[in-house]
């Protein structure tokens, strides 16, 4: 499976934009820099790098704005402190993401995301399909902010100067550890960016508590509680890159928060896993690999967790003897739902890309303890309605789909004082805490408003049985002014908002293209309507574009639709009259169209 592109943002600090950089002394002058160009994602680019030179060039969108003088000075700057970064580090760039291409003004592929003053991550500039390479980017924009007067420093005369390299120093850093470490060493980036660029004063070194303020704090505990120094970072680089280039990262290759914790616990020579508790990480992040006890005939007992009870395994394995307790890297999208609640229990072997279902498997209910004391939920979630889902299905094959079910109640036991919760189940795989599925919409919990369902199954969990689902099989294809249905004492009429409806395949659709499939309801009340709800093009294939359905009780609610599987299911507290099926206009013409229509009454 390609993996998409992760993103890692962040604030500038005042300090590292102050003027003050021109009181620094210039770096030396190095060769010049040859003008090449490249095509990069499909567009022209002019790229910038000196001889000699594979580990980064720069690239500039053709035809580029910035001066060769200033971009000379910033490849001298960078130049002359990048030994430094690599002693802090202990090694370089993977040379499969080399070079790395570093841009310094807004473009087509590094575009501005959302308040990131600069980022840095892995991607592909030719191409999406098997076997192109990866490389590392890094987005700066120098240049956009010089422009716009936000900092004065990206100029011919202090590109090149020690005080101006932290941002580069800082986001360079990151591709590092791209590929090696899943989370990409915020901490470790920021210490050896402020050490190196001096923005930030750390008179102490790793002690120093800036690293706090300017959140290093890793850092800063490791000092404070281990007495460690550069070496012990490099160290755990080192290891991070021994996890990468034995394939045992378990996220898709590259090492988890609990892999460089075991690794830290290795060069300290006792357990670290407070110190990341103590750090705000939860309990999957912090990880660990618990060993039952062997009881005969071939169970394992477990009564084992992590310190303070912050996660806890009690029970029987008949499958292994060991269990490992991670953080997913792959999981099923539903609303309400946060990564940091989220833990997988598998075998220590495992990693993204293997069949997780069912794996392993507990010779009797496992029970599991696990805090949440760490998360902070949003305004949006209650605390009180959470409940516990289990994911089935895998990252790399098409079935079963990925999908999220919730634990039966009586398996769950909430202490929402000591914000812990206690739950059985028989399997291991991925769990997490969602607000409890009749308050997935926004809103539900506060009067007659709807609740919204990505999932079939979860949808058909609330609605009675007595429910009716038409598959419209029989509808005969072309045009219609309109068509009735009725089961189960339930009845409606569908009907085009605006011309006539246009039906194939046993899917129902309108001729054109601005008008609404409307629903009239007109038999039993109805408090649970859902089915399949997609748009099209003028080939009545699906195009990705949103839907949006609108109730009788003045509700829209915004479908992400992207093919005939795509799912909507709302409950509402009160009975409504009508929806509307829309497909807003992108800029080309788009036609909703529905299937497999249920409706009925909520539980």
């Amino acid at each position: 499976m390609q993996r998409s592109l992760v993103l890692r943002g962040r604030s500038l600090p005042a300090l590292v934009i102050s003027a003050l950089a021109l009181l620094m002394s210039a770096a030396p002058l190095h060769a010049a820099l040859i003008v090449g160009s490249d095509t990069l994602q499909g567009n022209a680019y002019t790229t910038y790098q000196e001889v000699g030179e594979t580990t980064f060039r720069f690239v500039c969108k053709a035809p580029c704005p910035i001066p060769l003088a200033t971009l000379q000075a910033a490849s001298d700057g960078f130049r002359a402190v990048k030994p430094e970064l690599l002693a802090f580090a202990g090694l370089d760039t993977l040379p499969a993401v080399r070079p790395v291409d570093i841009a310094f003004e807004t473009n087509s592929i590094c575009p501005r995301v959302g308040n990131a003053a600069a980022y840095a991550g892995l991607y592909q500039p030719y191409g999406f399909g098997p076997g192109q390479p990866r490389r590392g980017k890094v987005c700066l924009f120098l240049w956009d902010y010089q422009q716009a007067g936000q900092i004065d420093y990206f100029t011919p005369a202090a590109a090149g100067l020690r005080s101006s390299q932290t941002l580069i120093v800082h986001e360079y850093a990151h591709i590092i550890f791209a590929a090696r470490f899943h989370y990409g060493g915020e901490d470790f980036v920021r210490y050896w960016s402020y050490m190196i660029g001096g923005g930030v004063p750390l008179p102490q070194g790793m002690c120093s508590q800036n690293l706090v303020t300017y959140r290093g704090a890793m850092v800063y505990e490791l000092c404070q509680r281990f007495g460690a120094d550069d070496s012990d970072l490099a160290f755990a680089v080192a290891g991070l890159d021994n996890v990468y280039q034995s394939n045992q990262g378990y996220h898709a290759g590259e090492a988890s928060m609990a892999q460089l914790r075991m690794i830290l616990d290795q060069r300290f020579g006792t357990y670290t896993g407070d110190m990341f508790l103590d750090l705000g990480y939860g309990p999957q992040h912090v990880g660990g690999v618990f060993h039952g006890t062997p009881s005969p005939p071939t169970g394992h007992y477990f009564d084992t967790g992590l310190p303070g009870d912050t996660f806890r395994l009690r029970g029987n394995s008949f499958q292994d003897s060991a269990i490992k307790l991670e953080q997913p890297s792959c999981y099923a999208e539903l609303p309400s739902l946060h990564r940091d609640v989220m833990l997988h229990l598998v075998k220590p072997d495992h990693r993204e890309r293997v069949n997780i279902l069912d794996e392993p498997v507990f010779g009797t209910h496992m029970q599991v303890t696990y805090s949440f004391a760490h998360w902070t939920p949003p305004a949006s979630i209650n605390p009180r309605n959470l409940h516990v889902y289990r994911m089935v299905g895998n990252c790399e094959q098409p079935s079963p789909a990925m999908a999220w079910f919730p634990l039966p109640d009586n398996w769950i036991d909430f202490d929402h004082e000591l914000r812990t919760v206690r739950f059985l189940t028989p399997v291991g795989g991925t769990y997490a805490l969602v607000q409890h599925e009749k308050l997935l919409g926004s809103g539900f919990e506060q009067g007659p408003t709807t609740g919204t369902y990505p999932i079939r199954q979860l949808f058909l969990n609330n609605v009675h049985d007595d429910h009716y689902e038409e598959n419209f099989d029989q509808v005969a294809n072309g045009m219609a002014t309109s068509l009735n249905f009725s089961g189960n004492g339930f009845a409606y009429t569908v009907s085009a908002n605006g011309g006539n409806l246009y039906n194939s395949n046993g899917r129902i659709s309108v001729f054109n293209s601005h008008a609404s499939i409307v629903v009239t309801f007109t038999g039993a009340p109805v408090t649970a309507v859902g089915g399949n709800f997609w748009a099209t093009n003028h080939s009545s294939q699906p195009n990705g574009s949103s839907i949006v359905i609108s109730l009788s009780n003045n509700t829209q609610h915004t479908i992400d639709s992207t093919n005939a599987d795509s799912f909507a299911g709302l409950i509402t507290s009160t009975p409504i009259t009508s929806i509307t099926v829309t497909a807003p206009s992108t800029g080309t013409q788009t036609w909703p169209t529905m299937d497999n229509l249920i409706v009925g009454r909520r539980r």
